[in-house]
């Protein structure tokens, strides 16, 4: 027979009571601590690993600026004049930065998409030119060195991979007709591009330039349109910019705002040559990529939050159970006079207790697995992880919901009549509902989860995707009718 519980059990007393209702009797509370520590974990690992794969995007599109404190962009706005006119202007800004004490490097940069190849195997890059300053490379190659000739070029590990290359041997550069070898001097394990980076001399960028066709002089094309073949740059040749490290970071903004008095003084427009902080760079480009990682965030958002539904339906069935195996008892307290009240404290902070130790355990569990998924799966991790300020209103609308639904089942417990006290109840189908519904919640969540998955992931669509949703329909349905 179960000991007699406090009338109005408060404090150190109400803990010593939970912990040993769960010592006698813990497959009552596992489903529940269950179900909320998956819950919150979904919950946690969906929104962190968002937030950390958009940032990574942009870091990985921004890599060239991650080391520079100021960026002198260039537009090439496809006129008979654009070519000079971005030239001149050009020629003006680094004239004006190696005249300025407060700089301490110049070098200009440019970038070109292409295709390697090597044999019958081929290769899509993003060529990028190798600084030749320490202050201003921010890769470092794993294997071999960095490329100085013009026929040198350094890949990732999984470029040189799937050409079937290593260091030593040549791949094949192609522009519009025009072809070069270079050799692979070296190799980096930068990883999880969607366009891997090459390095080669500024050279050899601009070599490749002149062979690319020119453009309809007649029509205005924005060359942020082409950003993704030659950023700045319409087509007429590949785009420049300036990377600038100054001898202090914080002499950063005073160097842009003389460089562009010095562009004023010429009568050279922002629209042709901008010198910008690279903090400001690195923010704006964030800010134009939030809309293409918008639709992951959401559902990811969307699985975490089905997650906490799921979990609720959980809490609020399985406290259903246990309320019913406990009913006999809770008639027991009314019977010696403790009123609703005084039950629904005792019970309901039990569960506020397991809210919050599910709570405890799912978010570090959540934000691990965000941060293991960031780190062998996207190769995300080494850019940082990201802890979005979401979770500061997520985590405790969740765990809000999670007691409203343990409060449903919990309220109409108290009614419970002092004459029943006398009868008995059928603990065991009630115990047998309660496991059923656990399992399938927990089928649902990982549902939800292999959706997200499949979802975040086109290369993992199919088998994923149609089992996860499979599971999630099935689950979802199985608990709306109450199996």
């Amino acid at each position: 027979m179960e000991s007699r519980p406090d009338l109005a059990p408060t404090g150190a007393s109400r803990w010593r009571g939970l912990l040993r209702d769960m010592r006698l009797h813990p497959s009552r509370f596992v489903a529940i601590l269950l179900a909320v520590t998956l819950s919150l974990a979904l919950l946690a690992g969906t929104q962190v690993f968002a937030a950390t794969e958009s940032a990574a995007i942009a870091k990985r599109s921004l890599l060239y600026a991650s080391r520079a404190d100021v960026v002198v962009d260039s537009h090439v706005w496809n006129s008979d004049r654009a070519v000079s006119d971005r030239d001149r202007g050009l020629d003006v800004a680094e004239a004006s930065l190696r005249a300025n004490p407060q700089v301490a490097d110049v070098e200009r940069f440019s970038q070109l998409y292409v295709q390697l190849t090597s044999g019958e195997r081929y290769a899509t890059v993003m060529l990028n030119a190798s600084p030749a300053s320490d202050r201003l490379r921010w890769y470092a190659p794993t294997q071999g060195r960095l490329p100085q000739a013009p026929d040198e070029i350094v890949l990732t590990a999984a470029t040189a991979a799937e050409l079937g290359v290593v260091s030593g041997e040549r791949v094949q550069l192609g522009v519009a007709g025009w072809v070069t070898e270079l050799t692979v001097v070296g190799l980096t394990d930068e990883a999880g591009f969607t366009d891997p980076p090459a390095y080669v001399p500024l050279g050899t960028i601009l070599d490749a330039s002149a062979n690319l066709p020119p453009s309809n002089t007649s029509a205005i094309i924005n060359p942020r349109s082409t950003e993704q073949f030659t950023p700045g740059s319409s087509g007429t040749g590949v785009g420049l910019r300036l990377l600038v490290a100054t001898r202090s970071s914080a002499d950063a903004d005073a160097v842009v705002q003389q460089t562009q008095a010095d562009l004023d003084d010429q009568g050279i427009m922002k629209i042709v040559v901008w010198p910008k902080t690279a903090a400001q760079v690195r923010t704006d480009a964030t800010a134009a990529l939030t809309g293409q990682t918008t639709w992951m965030a959401g559902v990811l958002l969307a699985c975490g939050l089905l997650a906490i539904a799921l979990g609720a339906v959980v809490v609020a069935n399985t406290f259903s159970v246990l309320m019913a195996q406990r009913r006999r008892q809770i008639a027991l307290l009314r019977l010696v006079g403790a009123s609703r009240g005084q039950v629904l404290r005792r019970y309901g902070g039990e569960a506020s207790v397991l809210a919050l130790t599910g709570t405890a355990l799912g978010v570090p569990l959540g934000v691990a697995l965000a941060a293991a998924a960031s780190a062998w799966w996207t190769r995300s991790l080494s850019l940082g992880l990201e802890l979005p300020h979401s979770l500061a209103w997520l985590l405790p609308a969740a765990l809000l919901v999670i007691l409203a639904a343990s409060l449903v089942s919990l309220v109409p417990a108290t009614r419970a009549r002092p004459l029943e006290a006398l009868g008995s109840a059928a603990l065991e189908p009630a115990r047998r509902a309660g496991l059923g519904v656990a399992a399938i919640a927990l089928v649902s969540i990982l549902g939800a989860g292999a959706t997200g998955y499949a979802l975040a992931s086109p290369g993992a669509r199919g088998g994923w995707l149609v089992g996860g949703a499979l599971a999630l329909t099935l689950g979802v349905g199985a608990l709306l009718v109450g199996i």
